[in-house]
């Protein structure tokens, strides 16, 4: 007796048998990976992100925070998989977080818990992790927003748009006394703080405290947009960065040297030809361009490994006088400004290193985005980007097989894991060669290779090959090819199964030659026709598989029917061929 599990009338089998898979070895490539997140977790947008141990030193790992927002907001914990919010929402934006002393601060233009009394916060709270609450930091500041913290020889200092902390005026900037518990101001004299404007950046270098903004005088010295304060004093710079009042937005020290970006025009030399733009460095004695200009403005730096980031609303740098894109993010590797894989659209307001990956966070949606700088695929990533160097080359859905009749349009669809660089896509018709857009190779019907949302037809983190016109020649099995400047992925074969027999008496073409898997792909089949009457009768005393079309009741195997009990060529076959033979393909 002879059971079968499955019919034998369509080509999975064919498919299979004549083309095997193909296994990929192991390939790495620099990549933005998308950061998936529950929405709407984060608030837009993010103003500011910081590494954070919360346990210290036990055994749990560390988490970045990210916070920002408008109106009602609270930081978002992330251990590089999952997000959950932090703390007691607040009831207005975060721009700003340290540590000090080993709490968290966080500052905004917020004044109170979501909810809690007025003015219980104003503006600047620190994490209470024994009763799990936000506590006032001092008295606060009463008006405008807190742009910046940073830590100074052991201090905590605060720069913003406001004007004083309780009875105190502090106009701009201000010092926090732990002994008092207050905040004090920075004055030369009775001069205190920025003249108007609004501090946006705080740095500690050389063990000053600089202060970038957009003021044009601090304790009434002259000196625009950025400022030392030397713990006693107000003091200017040897050579001024600006003439009059512009914007600083970010410092940093790299390589022993004060950093600064922002969105300003700064002094020009005669050799290099070169103006100061929105990027700068202070060499000791005079202020020159780091690398190249930037057009148009930095809102921040931050590290990864050895190199300098920036990160900002700027899509071009240009040294001398040319110039080339890169958005929003761009690397500084001691000579040059170089993009991170095309970069991001939106804004970046906060870099960091986390893991071995560099994250960047503000609005953006898309990374490697529209400018499609070389040649990469756009991911979607709302408000936070992943670039990780060196990452593995995948695949995270794979085409699917499909099982269809014939003329039915098939669509397969492979997506990436991640933007990799210079990704493109091919497809193959396994055993047959490379499809390109028409005929298929081997025949079976027509291809169109298309990206989705992109007019390219291969370039995308996403690909999709649809025939149409399907004939029986379409059955073979299909994959897709992630191909990448660090080699290439091949997905798992799908296998595209052809239905192609109108009725179960339809098991030969038009010559009596047996259709698949009894016998080989290709010749003429227009149904139930003369040829199908002579191979039946040829075999079935032969108990030939082609006329194993039914079970042994007389009703059809799959796919015209189900499985039921069947030992192959029996009465069964004969009855159900000869009753249903004259119907044809109406069947």
């Amino acid at each position: 007796m002879k059971t079968k599990a499955a019919n034998l009338l369509t080509f999975a089998g064919l498919a299979m048998s004549f083309f095997p898979a193909v296994t990929s070895a192991q390939v790495f490539c620099d990549a933005w990976i998308p950061v998936v997140q529950p929405t709407p977790v984060l608030a837009a947008p993010i103003r500011a992100a910081l590494q954070w141990d919360p346990d210290g030193a036990g055994g749990n790992p560390a988490v970045i925070l990210f916070a920002g927002g408008i109106a009602t907001t609270r930081p978002t914990q992330w251990d590089g998989t999952t997000f959950t919010q932090f703390g007691t929402a607040l009831n207005g934006a975060i721009t700003d977080m340290t540590i000090f002393n080993g709490e968290l601060v966080v500052a905004g233009t917020f004044t109170t818990t979501s909810g809690g009394p007025v003015g219980l916060l104003n503006r600047i709270a620190r994490w209470d992790a024994t009763t799990s609450t936000w506590q006032p930091f001092g008295s606060g500041f009463a008006s405008g927003a807190v742009n910046a913290l940073a830590v100074h020889n052991g201090e905590l200092y605060a720069g913003g748009t406001f004007l004083a902390s309780g009875t105190t005026t502090v106009n701009g900037v201000a010092r926090f006394d732990a002994t008092s518990s207050a905040w004090q101001p920075l004055a030369n004299g009775t001069v205190v703080g920025i003249d108007t404007g609004a501090v946006n950046a705080l740095h500690s270098h050389g063990g000053e405290l600089i202060v970038g903004g957009t003021f044009a005088s601090a304790g009434g010295v002259s000196s625009p947009s950025i400022v030392r304060w030397t713990g006693t004093a107000w003091e200017p710079f040897a050579q001024n960065l600006v003439s009059s009042a512009q914007t600083v937005n970010a410092l940093a020290t790299y390589n022993g040297e004060l950093v600064v970006g922002g969105r300003f025009a700064g002094p020009s030399r005669t050799f290099p030809e070169v103006q100061v733009v929105n990027n700068a460095r202070w060499t000791g004695a005079t202020w020159e361009v780091l690398g190249q200009q930037f057009n148009p403005s930095i809102n921040t730096f931050g590290f990864f490994g050895s190199s300098l980031v920036a990160g900002g609303t700027f899509s071009t740098l240009q040294f001398p006088a040319s110039a080339f894109g890169t958005n929003r993010v761009a690397r500084f590797d001691g000579a040059e400004w170089t993009p991170i894989l095309g970069g991001c659209g939106g804004t970046i307001d906060a870099i960091l290193e986390f893991n071995g990956d560099l994250i960047v966070a503000g609005t953006p949606t898309q990374f490697n985005h529209t400018f499609n700088l070389e040649g990469l695929a756009s991911i979607s990533s709302r408000l936070i980007g992943r670039y990780r160097p060196n990452a593995e080359v995948t695949i995270a859905d794979q085409p699917d097989s499909a099982s269809v009749s014939c003329g039915t349009t098939v669509v397969f669809t492979a997506n990436a894991s991640a933007a990799y660089k210079n990704l493109t896509w091919r497809w193959e018709k396994v055993g047959s060669g490379i499809i390109t857009n028409g005929p298929l190779p081997g025949g079976g019907g027509t291809a169109a290779i298309t990206a989705f949302g992109n007019t390219d037809t291969i370039t995308g983190i996403n690909t999709r090959l649809t025939i149409t016109g399907t004939t029986a020649d379409a059955a073979a099995a299909y994959r897709a090819v992630l191909v990448t400047d660090c080699g290439e992925v091949a997905s798992t074969d799908a296998v595209l199964t052809m239905l192609c027999r109108c009725n179960p008496a339809d098991i030969a073409y038009d010559d009596g030659a047996a259709l698949p898997p009894v016998g080989i792909a290709g010749g003429t089949n227009n149904g139930v026709t003369e040829g199908d009457y002579n191979l039946f009768f040829a075999t079935f005393f032969d108990a030939g598989a082609a006329c194993d079309i039914a079970n042994d009741d007389g009703s059809p195997l799959p796919p015209f029917g189900t499985l039921q009990t069947n030992n192959g060529v029996t009465e069964g076959d004969y009855n159900l061929f000869f009753n249903i033979f004259f119907d044809g393909c109406a069947f």
